[in-house]
């Protein structure tokens, strides 16, 4: 793990009963159900999940995780290979499981950078809050201010 935090890209995992949102930390952007990472940067995913157990999971890459309501589970990798790789939830976690896809796109650097100012003018800012959970994994009646 690099030592120093700015090299590290974020992406925050928020598993539901049936569909994935990524939000990155750092930059202010929220997603769902796609996400893009730049090649040859360490990226670190946090996941949290808050229904059922599901498990994050991109063939391609060779590695799943699960998402557990409660818990963050965390890991690192650096993609090195520009594509577009399928993920799905890999644990039975209800009715429409088998809808509970995502994509995964790796580009360069400067592809990157183009596709967050894209996602920022079309309104995808801010953190995560809905009346399920907020990033900081509150439900709304745990909610402090």
């Amino acid at each position: 793990s690099p030592e120093n935090k700015d090299e590290v890209l974020e992406i925050n995992v928020y598993g539901w009963q049936w569909w994935f949102a990524f939000e990155y930390p750092q930059l202010g952007i929220t997603t769902a159900n796609e996400f893009v990472m730049p090649k040859d940067k360490v990226v670190k995913f946090n996941l949290r999940g808050y229904d059922v157990i599901h498990s994050f999971w991109v063939p391609s890459f060779l590695f799943k995780m699960d998402v557990v309501p409660g818990k963050t589970n965390a890991f690192e990798l650096t993609p090195d290979k520009i594509g577009t790789y399928a993920g799905k939830c890999a644990e039975l976690c209800g009715v429409d499981h088998a809808r509970m896809l995502f994509q995964v796109k790796v580009v360069e650097r400067d592809e990157f950078d183009a596709k967050m100012s894209e996602l920022r003018v079309k309104g995808q800012t801010g953190k995560l809050d809905s009346d399920r959970i907020n990033s900081d994994g509150q439900r709304p009646e745990e909610r402090r201010l």
